[in-house]
């Protein structure tokens, strides 16, 4: 990610050692990735650590993007998937940003039948896990 890399931020990814399987589109798949890492380019400052993992659990394939960013108010959590809603009106002025990023991946996370979970703490970060079905590699429909 270029716009990681010149805001000064660190990229750290974490995949499992066994393979993680997911039935999806995968030019969605990268926009989504995509957009919520942009997010938290966009909420972090110089310095911050980026996470993006992915694990197998019992049923599920969990993505996660994780900032140390500003945080979304409580108040706000449930709108941020809302067309053009923008927590911090002035970061998206600055960041040529008009409130679609979000609520393109609420609408990825639908076409794909996931889920997508926001935990967030004002100035601790945001984390946001999409939670896939599991596929095992012998049993991926195609």
């Amino acid at each position: 990610m270029p716009s990681v890399r010149q805001a000064e931020m660190k990229l750290i990814i974490h995949t499992p050692d066994e393979p993680v399987y997911v039935t999806a589109e995968k030019d969605l798949l990268l926009n989504l990735i995509g957009n919520l890492t942009d997010n938290a380019r966009k909420a972090s400052a110089a310095g911050d650590s980026i996470r993006i993992s992915a694990w197998n659990e019992k049923s599920s394939v969990m993505l996660e993007v994780a900032d140390e960013g500003k945080g979304i108010p409580e108040a706000e959590r449930d709108k941020v998937f809302e067309t053009f809603y923008m927590v911090d009106k002035v970061r998206g002025k600055n960041n040529d940003g008009v409130g679609l990023g979000l609520s393109i991946c609420a609408d990825i996370v639908k076409i794909h039948h996931t889920t997508i979970e926001l935990e967030s703490k004002e100035h601790e970060g945001t984390r946001f896990k999409i939670i896939f079905p599991r596929y095992y590699h012998d049993t991926i429909p195609g």
